[in-house]
């Protein structure tokens, strides 16, 4: 089972988080292309070079709302080419699944190595069989496997392992499920609101608890599938090490 950590590539945070995992035992870090005029960000193509002093493996999770052609891309990755990349939508009201399908196939036509992975939205879509359609389209463009958006327990995980690992050759399919911490109603307002996630009824803002059903869900996924990963997002952390130790 690999380990990603998603760190925001914040100026005045960057570096320190960075060093605070350098020496954890995890395979690499992915690093979203967020823009916000609110809280200054690293370009992506300039966090990807600080990323690459620390980490060999980085992965440049790009959303198509901002770089909807190959050639943005292209400037991003200048002589640093990746070996994995993450492709989302992101929110811009014009991007469709269309314009991501083309997108990946534009990646893959000219850089057949390069491995991409594209997102799991478990929530937004009410359509559950609408978004495997979805995944399997992703699939046929060129993805690898899914980044999926977090998990708060296991009953779900389950049902979307399920799903994917049913259709055919899910099996082969890598998925990354993501953890993140939620302490606080304001934060568990965020994810209802935004990104649409039903949280259970007995779901706790206790951090103890919730460590204790990722863990379980880690354990879960690991005796699944040899393709179950995990990635982490310890949003907002000002020692993000703390958070990822507990998955190691």
């Amino acid at each position: 089972m690999k380990k990603y950590v998603e760190l925001v590539p914040a100026v005045n945070s960057f570096h320190t988080h960075l060093e605070s995992i350098e020496n954890l035992p995890i395979d690499g870090i992915n690093i979203p292309d967020i823009q916000n005029p609110k809280r200054p960000m690293y370009e992506i193509k300039h966090a990807i070079k600080i990323a690459h002093r620390n980490f060999f493996s980085v992965i440049p999770h790009i959303r198509a709302c901002n770089h909807a052609n190959l050639r943005s891309l292209e400037k991003i990755w200048d002589e640093n080419l990746p070996e994995k990349i993450l492709i989302v939508s992101g929110d811009g009201s014009l991007i469709t699944p269309k314009n991501t399908l083309e997108l990946i196939e534009s990646i893959k036509e000219k850089y057949e190595h390069i491995t991409i992975y594209t997102a799991l939205d478990q929530y937004r879509n009410p359509d559950e069989k609408a978004e495997i359609r979805t995944l399997m389209d992703k699939i046929t463009a060129g993805s690898s496997g899914f980044w999926t958006q977090p998990f708060f327990d296991i009953e779900t995980t389950l049902e979307w392992q399920d799903r994917i690992r049913n259709t055919e050759n899910g099996e082969s399919i890598e998925i990354y499920s993501g953890f993140t911490p939620v302490e606080t109603e304001s934060s568990k307002k965020y994810w209802e609101n935004t990104n649409r996630v039903r949280f259970s009824e007995n779901f706790s803002l206790s951090k103890t608890q919730q460590i204790e059903i990722s863990r379980s869900v880690q354990e879960f996924l690991r005796s699944y599938s040899k393709n179950n990963h995990i990635y982490l997002m310890p949003i907002r952390d000002p020692d993000p090490s703390k958070y990822v130790q507990n998955f190691l």
